[in-house]
């Protein structure tokens, strides 16, 4: 069942409800949107990504313009595995492997890209199940999964 996400149906948790509305669908314009010429899923995952505050970020099959919005949140000294990753469609077995073998640090934050198709969806749903998943947005085209062990379990559909 899909719900209005401008209203807030579904959503009760405030951190959940924070993200949907300030951050997935916000408004809000960054300096970075001017100099970098990008499409507004590449402005989402900018403001996703300086809502998260990384210290490591990572994507995979990105597009140049895509990378340049994900390049803004450079790696911090001292950090073992990735708290945000990009995946494109294209890599989805990427996003698999990089859970596999623990290169995400938790909590962590995983995108990926074309979750209709049935590769990617079928990487999303193995992710989705996986033990250490706490959160998932679906958001169509784009699935967006946490893994935080001080969350409780929650999948939405957008």
């Amino acid at each position: 069942m899909r719900w209005r996400h401008r209203m807030g149906f579904g959503v009760q948790s405030p951190w959940a409800f924070e993200l949907v509305s300030d951050v997935l669908y916000g408004k809000h314009r960054y300096y970075a949107f001017d100099e970098l010429d990008g499409t507004r899923d590449d402005e989402q995952l900018y403001r996703i990504c300086a809502w998260l505050n990384p210290s490591k970020v990572n994507a995979y099959g990105a597009l140049p313009v895509t990378a340049n919005y994900l390049n803004r949140f450079p790696a911090r000294h001292g950090q073992s595995g990735y708290n945000f990753c990009y995946f494109a469609a294209s890599h989805a077995r990427d996003a698999l492997r990089i859970y596999q073998d623990k290169a995400v640090a938790s909590p962590a934050c995983i995108v990926l890209e074309g979750i209709l198709d049935p590769l990617p969806r079928g990487v999303w749903s193995t992710l989705q199940s996986s033990p250490g998943c706490t959160s998932t947005f679906d958001l169509g085209k784009r699935g967006i999964l946490f893994f935080d062990p001080s969350r409780q379990k929650q999948n939405y559909i957008l």
